[in-house]
């Protein structure tokens, strides 16, 4: 299985790709810190599960998002955000 966590706060990308490791040991776990980052890491095959940031500097989670699809990109997308309010 290949994650992806996008967050543009590298210590929170850093949390949740270590949760998912310890939940999914056996999966290869990728961190970037942009929408565009993202983008351009899709670009090397889909994967299978995108754990991504909703409120990013430059391209937020919900444009990365409609960009992926738009792109053809099935993975399961998990919105995270350090918002009270989201």
């Amino acid at each position: 299985m290949r994650i992806i966590v996008c967050d543009d706060d590298s210590r929170i990308s850093a949390v949740l790709a270590e949760k998912a490791g310890k939940f999914l040991p056996d999966s290869e776990i990728s961190t970037v810190n942009s929408g565009e980052e993202l983008l351009a890491l899709i670009s090397n095959g889909s994967p299978d599960i995108v754990l991504l940031d909703i409120q990013m500097t430059g391209m937020d989670g919900m444009e990365a998002a409609g960009r992926l699809r738009a792109g053809g990109c099935e993975a399961v997308i998990i919105f995270v955000t350090g918002e009270p309010d989201r």
